[in-house]
């Protein structure tokens, strides 16, 4: 069944990924691709330029015909308006934020928080939310360091998805503020809504995240600790 789907942050590692798997599975889908036009990606996504020469090679599937790549910014509403008023979406993959660990906090919630309550604000306004799937990425870091409960021979068992909040740093707490306000959407507005929270995600083309970590070992032989 053909179906047309939105990906924001389409130029990112996740977001690329998942256009390219979308292609090779769903052979009938139409993907709108968004992201940040290219004059602003320097300012906001500077780990690009620096940690990733190869980042060109990651955008190639953007120009596959059943792409359609519209620029556009988060908090910049009006500039979300171009792409949600191409139709009716079956499905919305929210991929795109400021994924940066030492960012300041009002810079986070400005384009993570306050971008998608932009983001959110526009669906209301151009969608059928009665037929439309919004997927938001999130982080395994909001939980922060859960208190896990202990099996028989004191070993942890794994934590729920009911476990509190408690993000460790201001990115975490960012994607936690984002988790609440698409909560009280999906409870206000009855927006179909689900919430993934992966772990860090190691991939080709990686520009930030688990890449430093490779890229200190790789120029120093020496690399950070991981105590399990």
């Amino acid at each position: 069944m053909s179906k047309l789907v939105l990906i924001d942050g389409a130029k990112g590692h996740t977001g690329t990924f998942l256009v390219k798997e979308i292609l090779e599975s769903k052979p009938t889908w139409k993907i709108i691709a968004t992201d940040l036009p290219d004059e602003k990606r320097p300012e906001l996504m500077s780990k690009e330029v620096v940690f990733s020469p190869r980042f060109k090679n990651m955008i190639s599937v953007l120009e596959n015909e059943r792409v359609t790549f519209i620029p556009a910014d988060l908090t910049d509403q009006d500039s979300l308006r171009t792409p949600l008023m191409l139709g009716k979406y079956d499905i919305i993959f929210h991929t795109a934020s400021l994924y940066d660990y030492f960012a300041d906090l009002e810079v986070l919630r400005n384009i993570n928080v306050k971008g998608m309550q932009n983001l959110l604000d526009i669906i209301h306004e151009t969608q059928d939310l009665d037929k439309l799937r919004f997927i938001h990425w999130s982080t395994c870091g909001v939980y922060g360091e859960p208190k896990y409960k202990k099996d028989l021979r004191g070993y942890p068992l794994p934590s729920g998805e009911t476990e509190a909040y408690g993000p460790p740093n201001n990115y975490s707490i960012s994607k936690m503020e984002q988790e609440l306000l698409l909560k009280k959407y999906i409870e206000t507005k009855k927006l179909q809504a689900t919430i993934i929270r992966p772990a860090p995600i190691l991939g080709p083309y990686q520009a930030y995240g688990m890449f430093h970590v490779f890229q200190l070992i790789n120029k120093s032989g020496v690399g950070p600790g991981i105590h399990v």
